[in-house]
Formats: structure tokens, sequence, C-alpha cells
């Protein structure tokens, strides 16, 4: 029964996976639309973060690898001219950052949501013991594949500047 889509649910449904797929591959931010569905449906909160995820990330899967046929493709990357490289570039930059913002944002709010109103309790156990005992890993990873190396820079680097929530 609860499986069922109410007759009431089916247009609100349709016009905010629209939105939500519309905005997500546009500016990469869907959830407005989807949270704005939930209010008007009453979905309870606990199954709406449940359901949310799996279809964010297959929606995400599918306009990554739209974007990538579609756009990111080295044609069109080479076609460009330095002035409109920087340009794309520069408003890829913008675009990381609003996803990023949005996301710490939801991911504040859900947690202040869950401790605040579910009574959750997060633990942050410390993981430099566990990041020390798989350093030889990696290094033994960089020897035996060192076409890796950029791509593990690139991984530590952006580690770095984006910092894991400790607290």
């Amino acid at each position: 029964d609860r499986m069922q889509l109410s007759e009431n649910a089916r247009l609100p449904m349709v016009i905010a996976g629209a939105a939500g797929g519309f905005m997500s591959t546009v500016v990469g931010i869907a959830a407005p639309a989807f949270t704005v569905y939930a209010r008007i449906t009453g979905w309870d909160y606990r199954e709406f973060v449940a359901t949310l995820h799996p279809v964010i990330l297959v929606a995400n899967t599918l306009s990554f690898l739209l974007k990538i046929i579609l756009i990111g493709n080295l044609d069109f990357m080479e076609s460009l001219s330095e002035e409109e490289r920087a340009i794309f570039d520069e408003g890829f930059q913008i675009l990381n950052q609003t996803q990023r913002d949005a996301w710490e944002t939801a991911v504040e709010e859900a947690k202040n949501t869950a401790e605040n109103e579910q009574g959750v309790t997060f633990l942050y156990p410390d993981i430099t013991p566990f990041q020390e005992a798989v350093a030889p890993m990696h290094q033994e990873m960089l020897e035996n594949y060192p076409d890796l190396a950029p791509i593990y820079e690139l991984i530590q680097a952006h580690n770095a500047e984006y910092p894991a929530d400790s607290q």
C-alpha cells in the first residue's frame, strides 16, 4: 500500500522530476525541486532522505555522463579559443563552488535536524591510525602503477584543500 502512487502525487512528481533534472544538468543542484515536491506531498522526512540519496546518485551520474558526451568531449574543448576556454573554466569553478556550498549547507541542515529533532549522536573517530596503516599500500600502488600518480596527486591536493569535516 505504501508503494502505491497517489493520483494527486503524479503531476507534482513529474514536474519536480523535470525541474530537478533540468536544475541538476544546468547548475548541478536538484535538491530544491525535490524538497518542494516532498513538502507538497507530505512525504515523511526519513523516507524522503532514504529515497533521495539513490535518486540523486542516479540523476547525477546520468547528468555527468551526458555532460561528458555532449559538452566535455575533446573536440569541443580543443575548438575553444583561449578566451572561451578561460570563460568555460571560470564557469566550471563557479559551478563547483556553488555545488560545494549547497552540499555543505544541506549536510549541516540534515545534521542539525538529526541531532536536534531525531536525537542522533554523531561520532567522529580519529582516522589518523587508519591513514598511517594504509600509507604503505598507497606507496606500493604508486610504484606498481606510476600512471596513476597524477590522479593520486590531484586527489591529495583536493583533500588538502577540502579536508573532511571532523565535527
